[in-house]
C-alpha cells in the first residue's frame, strides 16, 4: 500500500471485491472447499482497551469516530453484553435516518436526531440541552451515543482540512477534528456539579461520570458499504472483524461550563486517536489483547427477516399514504 495514501478515504480501492476474493483465499471455506455461508454472513467485533462490562451502569458520554454506516451496527454489537446500557442508552444522530424504519424506533426510545448546518446550530443546540433534560433522568437512562466528527470521514475530508487551517491545526488524516458543540450541551446539563459531584448540573439526577472514547477501525482501512455487510460481501478476507479500542475517561466539572477547556480535551484525544488509526493500518490490530463479541448468522438472518418485515410495515402505514397525496 503506498503509505502516502488515506486508506480510509481510498472508496474505490474497497470496490471490486465480491465473495470470490474469500473464496480464492480459502479463509472462509468450508470442508468441502465450498464457500461457508455462516462464517460469511458472520461479522465479528474485536475490543481493546478498557473493559466496558465495568462501567455498564454507569452514565456515560461515548464519543466515536465515524468512518460508515457500519459504526451504528458494531458499537450495537460491542455494546450489546453490557449490562443494561443497550436498553438504557440515548443516540445523538444526524436526522437523515429518522423518516427510515430504524428511525421511528429510535424516535420511540427517545432518541435526538440532529441537524446539520452553521446556522441552525444555536437553535439545534437549545433543543438537545431541553430534550435530555427531559429525558435522561426520567427514563433513567443511562449512556448518550454520538459522533462528534460531525459525519462520515469520507464525506467531510475537505470541510475538515479547512476546519484544521482555520483553527491553526495540523489537518488529521484518519478522523476529523470534532464539532464540540452536541458534547458540551450535553455535560452543560449532565455534567457534574463543581462542590456537589453526584448531582448533575440540571439538579435531576446524577451526572455523566466518564467518557468513553470509541475509536472503530476497519482492516486497511477499506469501509465496507453497509448493503453489502448485510450480504456478507466484504472488501477483502478478514474484513468481517471490526476493530475498536475503547478508553474510559473520568468527566471534569469544568467540562460542563467551559467549552474551551472542552474542546481542547478533544482535539487533543483526536490528534492521538489519529496516530493509533495510523498504527492499526499497518498491523491490523490495536495496541494490546481483544476481546471477541459476535454474532451468529442464525442472527444475521433473524436480523434481516426482521427489518424486511418492519420496512414493509413502514411502506404501508407511511410512505405509501404519503405517495397517494401526490399522485
Amino acid at each position: 500500500m503506498n503509505a502516502a495514501a488515506n486508506p480510509v478515504l481510498d472508496r474505490e480501492a474497497s470496490r471490486g471485491h465480491d465473495l470470490r476474493a474469500l473464496n480464492d483465499s480459502g479463509a472462509e471455506q468450508d470442508g468441502n472447499g465450498g464457500l461457508d455461508l455462516k462464517k460469511v454472513i458472520s461479522y465479528v467485533v474485536r475490543e481493546y482497551g478498557d473493559d466496558l462490562k465495568h462501567l455498564s451502569e454507569k452514565r456515560c458520554l461515548l464519543l466515536a469516530n465515524h468512518l460508515g454506516l457500519v459504526d451504528h451496527f458494531a458499537l450495537m454489537l460491542s455494546l450489546n453484553n453490557k449490562g443494561s446500557v443497550p436498553g438504557r442508552w440515548l443516540w445523538i444522530i444526524y436526522n437523515i435516518w429518522k423518516w427510515t424504519p430504524l428511525g421511528v424506533m429510535w424516535t420511540l426510545h427517545g432518541n435526538f436526531f440532529i441537524n446539520g448546518g452553521a446556522s441552525q446550530r444555536d437553535g439545534v443546540l437549545a433543543q438537545l440541552k431541553r430534550h435530555i433534560s427531559s429525558y435522561f433522568h426520567k427514563y433513567d437512562l443511562t449512556w448518550i451515543v454520538m459522533y462528534p466528527e460531525g459525519s462520515r470521514l469520507y464525506l467531510i475530508e475537505e470541510s475538515n482540512k479547512r476546519f484544521a487551517e482555520r483553527n491553526n491545526l495540523t489537518p488529521l488524516k484518519n478522523c476529523a477534528f470534532p464539532r464540540t458543540g452536541a458534547a458540551h450541551a450535553v455535560l452543560s446539563v449532565l455534567g457534574p456539579q463543581e462542590g456537589s459531584p453526584d448531582q448533575s448540573r440540571c439538579g435531576n439526577g446524577p451526572p455523566i461520570e466518564y467518557i468513553i472514547d470509541a475509536t472503530i477501525g476497519y482492516k486497511k482501512g477499506l469501509v465496507p458499504e453497509l448493503k453489502n455487510a448485510i450480504l456478507g460481501d466484504w472488501p477483502m478476507p478478514g474484513s468481517h472483524r471490526i476493530h475498536i479500542h475503547w478508553q474510559a475517561i473520568p468527566v471534569r466539572p469544568e467540562w460542563g461550563y467551559n467549552e474551551e477547556a472542552l474542546k481542547n480535551f478533544l482535539y487533543d484525544r483526536y490528534e492521538k486517536k489519529d496516530r493509533m488509526l495510523k498504527d492499526f493500518y499497518q498491523n491490523d490490530k490495536f495496541e494490546g489483547e481483544h476481546r471477541t463479541e459476535a454474532i451468529t448468522w442464525q442472527a444475521m438472518i433473524f436480523s434481516q427477516v426482521f427489518w424486511v418485515v418492519l420496512f414493509y410495515i413502514h411502506f404501508l402505514l407511511i410512505i405509501r399514504p404519503i405517495y397517494y397525496l401526490f399522485y
